[in-house]
């Protein structure tokens, strides 16, 4: 049975094997998992090794292989991945395509800089890369409904472990946003009753 405290940091591995589902990730494959050091992203980077699959991880203040605050940090991914997670968004986010294999999957998903990703139809058509879209309803309700008590089995049983960074009590609400606008943490802040 999973600690009070532990539950709501175990939601985010349901979007994460959502996520990997809809991607439909290969045990041989290389993918590119952005901001491994929150929730979601944590846990995609551990269940998609737990498949066999190599990660390339990025996360900001030098959490990660790649350091996401280096404006230039796309320069330094290594080319042949077979999926990106694409969760930082904006224009720059196109840049990705030219890591991507023949054939590979760019799964956006979130927007942490504040704006869409943006990917041009003239990057992808000629090396047959798809673009697959993760939001809404359709997404969030009924795709992370359908893995949902997969993955808290997966929690429950141990093989998969929620990444708490801290606990508050509700009390010292301001204190926890605090810690998650520093981003100074890895994994979820919770509030306790």
């Amino acid at each position: 049975m999973l600690k009070v405290e532990e539950q709501p940091a175990a939601v985010p591995a349901s979007v994460a094997l959502a996520l990997m589902n809809t991607a439909d990730v290969k045990a041989g494959e290389t993918v590119l998992v952005e901001a491994v050091s929150g929730a979601i992203g944590g846990y995609l980077a551990r269940l998609t090794e737990q498949k066999g699959v190599r990660v390339v991880a990025t996360a900001g203040k030098g959490k990660a292989d790649i350091d996401h605050d280096d404006p230039d940090w796309r320069q330094k991914v290594p080319e042949g991945l077979d999926v990106v997670f694409e969760s930082i968004g904006g224009p720059r986010a196109a840049e990705l395509t030219a890591k991507l294999g023949p054939f590979g999957r760019i799964l956006a998903y979130g927007m942490l800089s504040g704006e869409l990703p943006v990917f041009s139809v003239t990057d992808l058509i000629p090396r047959g890369l798809t673009v697959i879209g993760f939001g809404g309803p359709d997404a969030y309700g009924k795709r992370v409904a359908a893995v949902r008590d997969e993955a808290l089995r997966l929690v429950a049983d141990g093989t998969l472990t929620p990444v708490l960074d801290r606990t508050y009590p509700l009390a010292d609400v301001a204190a926890a946003h605090a810690r998650v606008e520093s981003r100074e943490g890895i994994g979820k802040v919770v509030l306790v009753p």
